[in-house]
């Protein structure tokens, strides 16, 4: 049986559960808002039940739980749309947008819920039948439609009337203006929401004004709190009499569906603290053991030590992709296929091949086999030995890559790191990170810079930058498909193309650093002075004619094109001589090539060869199609990468 009120105290576990179930409802409204579906919302809300509990530590007593927990929250939102794909997805750019109006909607949301209670006693009967159908089943309006014999038109509008009667009682019991007054489209929009058709909609309604932005926000929370109310004030089963002929005005109740889990046993009223508990505790199990004391052992011998106290396994990290993967794994124990979940403080094993495992704060590490590492809480991961490349997106910075020597900690960064013979080194490609080893003051390097901790307890020490002998970026996503190389340091004068070309490391084909772009473009990444890219693709044509292609960049670029997939027969069809603004297309006549007959359907080797002298440094490639269109630069669709099958002979 659930407690109405969690023990208080000193506890941190019984001060969390209290705290969580209090505002269970407000957290789950925000997360509603954002992923608005009954069974993603509920998945995400028990990961962010365990995320909460583990940084409860830093949750100053006093402050805003709410506020602090819808923080959490939203990281919780990004990592699920990353491990899988939601049922109702939002873009990134609009979920940012939403995460105001949805927080202050969360932060209301236990006030409206209390002045929602009275207003929903108010409905008629056959108004309150149907918010019990649609909120407290969570029922589509669709579905309702069929059960009623109504038609779906006729159920939109009464809900469209119910919502407006409830949202006018409750601006007059809380006594102020409801600043979010909600848009005929937008309320029509939510509520086919539901049934999965209306997301492109609503969505085109939400980034286009602030206003429906918060009306939606007030709209999904209050969906919320009917969803919680509804099951509790029609928890008990209405008599014979009531059935047959309701009182006018009087407040329907309803019993559980004949078969029902329910409608086994006696039912009766539940007390009010029943409904946010109960909730609550579905999260709450999750991390149970850390919330209680663990239960005293069964009485043994005294020569007879206790058993250990189970720990809870928390998991940490998922893997998004992986390429000729091989992995060691104990007896018993999964081989970790995509999709499957790394628990914190357990070492995996990568014996050859390609991973992509995505963290729940925000970073994703490439891993290369072979290597051993042990995800842990808290945006870290420990290496033992082998390579990682890891890309940190903003507001998940601080992401460390621990090994026996020290930490590398990121400051917003891609960056790879080794640890192998006890040495460990972190090369960086864009950003900076900083390495922390016992006994030592911190050192940081930037963008094309790398350190080294030698041995543990020495301090960190420069080396020369070589991230070409580690995982590229971007290697195991599809979206990605053009590969970019880069070679620094290339000495000699005159023409410095020509330089590139009879630089050994490029002639040998060990470059200095490699990624996959998702177009045909790329700008300011290097930093560097006096280095040169090879960016090459496979193009695939999609209409036979003639295409004319374009390029820019800083400071000279060479353009060549195959006639199929591979490089052999190459030949230079466009160039820069001297740097260009970026995608300045027409600075120099030789950026535009004569025009190429192209097949459809086939494929063709693209390849530019950049140089870069001193400043900045972009380059982009376009072309203009046969029936005119313009696709400046060449977008991710048209082209496949030049390491894998050509996907059209």
């Amino acid at each position: 049986m659930v407690s109405p009120q969690p023990p208080a105290g000193g506890d941190p576990g019984s001060d969390f559960a209290r705290l969580f179930a209090k505002h269970y409802r407000a957290v789950f409204g925000y997360v509603f808002c954002l992923v608005p579906n009954w069974s993603d919302a509920d998945d995400i809300i028990q990961e962010v039940g365990v995320k909460l509990w583990q940084g409860f530590g830093r949750y100053r007593p006093g402050s805003d739980f709410v506020r602090w927990a819808c923080t959490v929250a939203h990281y919780e939102v990004l990592s699920f749309r990353r491990r899988r794909k939601a049922r109702v997805q939002f873009d990134p750019d609009l979920l940012d947008q939403l995460a105001g109006p949805a927080a202050e909607a969360a932060g209301e949301l236990e006030e409206r819920r209390d002045a929602l209670r009275e207003c929903v006693d108010r409905l008629p009967p056959t108004w309150r039948a149907l918010v019990d159908m649609v909120y407290g089943e969570g029922k589509s309006a669709g579905e309702a439609a069929r059960l009623t014999a109504r038609p779906a038109a006729s159920v939109h509008t009464t809900l469209s009337q119910i919502r407006k009667q409830l949202r006018e009682c409750v601006r007059h019991r809380l006594g102020r203006e409801d600043p979010a007054a909600e848009p005929a489209p937008v309320a029509e929009a939510c509520h086919r929401l539901t049934a999965g058709d209306a997301a492109a909609e609503l969505a085109g309604l939400l980034a286009a004004s602030p206003a429906a932005r918060r009306a939606y926000a007030r709209h999904m929370a209050d969906t919320v709190c009917l969803r919680f109310l509804t099951r509790a004030l029609f928890a008990a089963p209405p008599t014979p009499a009531e059935e047959a002929a309701p009182e006018p005005g009087a407040p329907l109740t309803f019993g559980p569906k004949a078969g029902s889990r329910a409608g086994r046993g006696a039912a009766r009223p539940l007390p009010r603290w029943v409904v946010p508990a109960a909730a609550a505790a579905a999260v709450l199990v999750g991390v149970a053991l850390l919330l209680r004391p663990a239960p005293r052992p069964v009485a043994k011998a005294p020569d007879t030590p206790p058993p250990p106290p189970a720990q809870p396994v928390v998991l940490v990290a998922t893997v998004e992709a992986v390429r000729g993967d091989r992995w060691e794994v104990g007896k018993g124990e999964a081989v970790p296929k995509v999709g499957a979940r790394l628990a914190a403080g357990r070492a995996v094993r990568l014996k050859a091949g390609l991973a992509k495992v995505a963290f729940d704060g925000g970073a994703v590490a490439l891993v290369e086999g072979p290597a051993a590492f042990t995800p842990e809480t808290g945006g870290r991961v420990l290496l033992a030995d082998g390579a990682l490349t890891a890309t940190v997106p903003a507001g998940a910075e601080g992401f460390t890559v621990r090994t026996a020597n020290g930490d590398f900690v990121d400051l917003g960064t891609e960056f790879g790191v080794r640890a192998s013979d006890g040495r460990a080194e972190a090369h960086v490609f864009v950003g900076a990170v900083e390495a922390r080893a016992a006994g030592a003051a911190p050192r940081r390097a930037g963008g094309l810079e790398a350190l080294a901790l030698p041995r543990r307890g020495a301090a960190p020490e420069a080396v020369v930058f070589d991230g070409g002998r580690l995982p590229a970026p971007g290697a195991l996503d599809p979206d990605k498909p053009v590969l970019r190389e880069f070679w620094l340091g290339v000495a000699g004068k005159g023409k410095n193309l020509d330089n590139l070309i009879a630089h050994p490391p490029f002639a040998a084909g060990l470059p200095d650093g490699r990624e996959y772009l998702p177009a045909f473009e790329f700008g300011r990444r290097a930093r560097a002075d006096r280095y040169g890219s090879r960016v090459a693709a496979v193009v695939r044509a999609p209409q036979t004619g003639a295409y004319t292609f374009r390029v820019a960049g800083d400071d000279q670029v060479r353009l060549s094109l195959a006639n199929g997939p591979a490089p052999a027969g190459k030949r230079v069809i466009a160039s820069v001589p001297l740097r260009t603004g970026v995608r300045e297309w027409t600075a120099h006549p030789s950026q535009v090539s004569a025009p190429v007959r192209l097949e459809a359907g086939r494929s063709y080797y693209l390849e530019a060869l950049h140089w870069q002298a001193v400043l900045g440094d972009h380059l982009s490639v376009g072309w203009t199609l046969p029936d005119g269109t313009r696709e400046w630069p060449i977008p991710g669709r048209r082209l496949s990468r030049v390491d894998t099958p050509d996907p059209v002979k």
